[in-house]
């Protein structure tokens, strides 16, 4: 196999991986933004809960107003670490993908020069091989 073939075959390979690491990039913004809309529900919930018992006195509700305050932190924690993880995934599988990426652009273009160095080769090669012209003055 000639270096231009081996270089497209390899500029092959790093345009599947390419694809591959973006896919993966793709479900890591997913799950990314699945966290943050949780997070975004409880902040709301817990709004919508204080709305409600805005100018309420009686003690039962602001025993469960408590409790739910408590949850929702509780909850709001956990989900906030969620968060954290996965953007952490994310910021490391971006990486990746810009790596990717970078590599499959560079054997593309090394591929692309040595097709050209071939083509320029075998016209010399054609020009090499053809017998002289007798017409010409020299």
């Amino acid at each position: 196999m000639n270096r231009a073939r081996r270089l497209a075959a390899l500029a092959e390979l790093a345009a599947i991986r390419r694809e591959a690491e973006l896919a993966a990039l793709s479900r890591a913004s997913q799950a990314r933004r699945a966290a943050e809309d949780r997070v975004a529900e409880i902040d709301a919930a817990r709004g919508k809960a204080r709305a409600a018992l805005a100018g309420e006195d009686a003690p039962a509700l602001a025993v469960a107003a408590d409790r739910f305050e408590r949850w929702a932190l509780a909850e709001r924690a956990q989900r906030n670490m969620d968060l954290a993880r996965l953007t952490a995934e994310w910021m490391d599988q971006r990486a990746r993908a810009a790596q990717a990426h970078g590599q499959n652009q560079v054997l593309e273009r090394l591929a692309e020069r040595a097709r050209a160095e071939a083509r320029a080769q075998a016209e010399r090669r054609r020009i090499a091989n053809q017998p002289p012209d007798l017409a010409a003055p020299r």
